[in-house]
């Protein structure tokens, strides 16, 4: 029933799914229906609690059970005693809407279970880092045949987007090129346009804004709407988020992208600029820009424009305008379509995320070592799990630094669901070490899925070659692959006695 079938297939099954359910939960509700059930004669509370009995003991309800779940057992027999007492009806879409979400629900989570059966075996320890809808086929000889995700859309789907940001790597340098042209273009709109996607590439700001419901302090959404803050309350800063003290009232705010952002949200330092603004979830983003052809550009936007003391306000509402008007994110999506042919704004924001990921993984590579040589070192008998218990803190790391550069300051799922390319993560663990740019670890997919903490040990102790093994708390943890091994081991200080060295030559014979 849950074999996986791919892209839009997948909504199709699931759709036959929740038909079939239907069809059963009515079969049964009809079938009760004209039966004499007695209800009619008792008390609003006394016919709820025979129908559920009723329901409960229908020769039917466990096979209607095999499309709804068995957790849902309570609710889908509590559902088809309102139906038979009247408390609900059958004819209002809304209750049927809600047993077909209870049906569409369940087969996903199946669907999913199965699809990740085996991956839930191998990378048990970091499924947390991955998307949570990711799936990896493998071949009947054990290989990795595709890596995707279940219920995705054909442009929304994992493998997909892997394709495009190998196809953005593949075009950077040039895009690059056309980029540092176009910003000392003698068109405004041109070098306005050129400068907007220079800094999206650089900081991973989103393309254009919208509107978006604030959250309160606790993190909480807030669904009360309002268009404008202005006059609506002093606003302030805690911690990440931005809150409105409005006495009260709560509502919907603007939010910013790089071609709405306003002048006050830019401050310039000659040699770079910030940018402060309101982003998505009302938290307030931070992003800095180094490029020098951008800050020229941002120079003498300056120059024209009006200054208070203690910092830029510009006397336009829109940053990036032109006598025509503001450019907007439609400005922006002609600009690329001509320019960089199938790749879109957002993409950076995407491979920012990526490379945030494969820094911070190389940064931490030396502490990561030193962490599983002191356990070696120290003969650790848990050696093992002091390099899984590393690496995973390595990549809690990493995924948080990617989380932060996005101004994901809530948490790390969004990050991990939309914008980390798992090829990073999943080549890592599978090689234990880190790609040297991000290049190597998205162009290629691995062809095995195990998280191996024995790889990292490896690593760590530069032994490509020797296997070893674990012993008592008095050995040298060790077995080496030969006696050339063990004397290389002991000219480079890595064996810590002559009592280990003459126990692990007693272990070659």
């Amino acid at each position: 029933m849950f074999k996986y079938s791919g892209y839009e297939s997948d909504f199709e099954v699931r759709d036959q799914h929740v038909e079939d359910a239907i069809r059963a939960f009515m079969s049964l509700f009809q079938d009760l229906s004209n039966r004499d059930l007695g209800l009619d004669s008792l008390s609003g509370g006394e016919a709820t609690k025979r129908a559920r009995h009723i329901v409960e003991r229908a020769d039917n309800f466990n096979y209607v059970l095999e499309f709804f779940g068995e957790k849902n057992r309570t609710p889908l027999r509590n559902k088809m005693a309102d139906f038979l007492t009247g408390k609900a009806s059958v004819r209002d879409s809304e209750q049927m809407e809600t047993l077909e979400n209870i049906a569409s629900n369940f087969y996903s989570e199946e669907a999913l279970g199965y699809a990740q059966e085996g991956m839930k075996q191998d990378l048990q320890e970091v499924m947390r880092f991955l998307p949570p809808k990711l799936t990896i086929e493998i071949d009947p000889t054990g290989k990795v045949s595709k890596i995707t995700d279940l219920f995705a859309n054909r442009k929304e789907d994992i493998e997909y987007k892997i394709k495009k940001m190998r196809n953005l790597i593949s075009q950077y340098n040039d895009i690059v090129e056309t980029v540092d042209r176009d910003m000392t273009s003698s068109d405004l709109k041109t070098r306005l346009l050129a400068t907007i996607t220079a800094i999206i590439m650089e900081t991973g700001i989103r393309p254009g804004g919208g509107s978006s419901w604030a959250k309160d302090e606790s993190g909480d959404y807030i669904k009360s709407y309002s268009e404008d803050i202005e006059g609506w309350g002093e606003l302030s800063i805690k911690k990440d988020r931005v809150v409105f003290n409005t006495g009260g009232e709560k509502f919907k705010i603007k939010t910013f992208g790089a071609t709405s952002l306003k002048g006050g949200h830019l401050d310039l330092f000659g040699s770079f600029a910030t940018l402060k603004f309101k982003g998505k979830s009302s938290t307030t983003n931070f992003a800095t820009i180094t490029n020098k052809k951008a800050i020229q550009v941002l120079s003498q936007i300056a120059s024209c424009a009006k200054l208070k003391a203690g910092g830029l306000t510009f006397s336009q509402d829109f940053l990036f305008q032109t006598s025509d008007g503001p450019i907007t994110s439609d400005h922006l999506s002609t600009y690329f379509e001509k320019r960089f042919r199938d790749v879109k704004p957002n993409e950076f924001r995407k491979l920012r995320a990526t490379t945030a990921v494969l820094e911070s993984l190389q940064e931490q590579k030396e502490i990561l070592r030193a962490k599983i040589l002191r356990a070696v070192e120290q003969q650790s008998e848990e050696v093992e799990k002091v390099a899984r218990d590393a690496v995973i803190e390595t990549l809690e790391n990493a995924v948080e630094e990617a989380a932060m550069s996005l101004n994901h300051f809530s948490g790390s799922d969004i990050t991990i669901s939309n914008y980390i390319n798992p090829l990073v993560i999943l080549n890592y663990i599978q090689n234990g070490e880190v790609s040297k740019d991000i290049k190597d670890a998205v162009m290629y997919d691995p062809t095995t899925i195990t998280f191996d903490p024995r790889v990292f040990i490896q690593k760590a102790l530069g032994r490509k070659s020797a296997s070893y093994s674990y012993r008592s708390r008095k050995s040298s943890f060790r077995r080496f692959a030969s006696l050339g091994d063990l004397l290389e081991d002991l000219e480079s200080e890595r064996v810590g006695s002559l009592g280990d060295v003459l126990e692990d030559i007693s272990d070659l014979f």
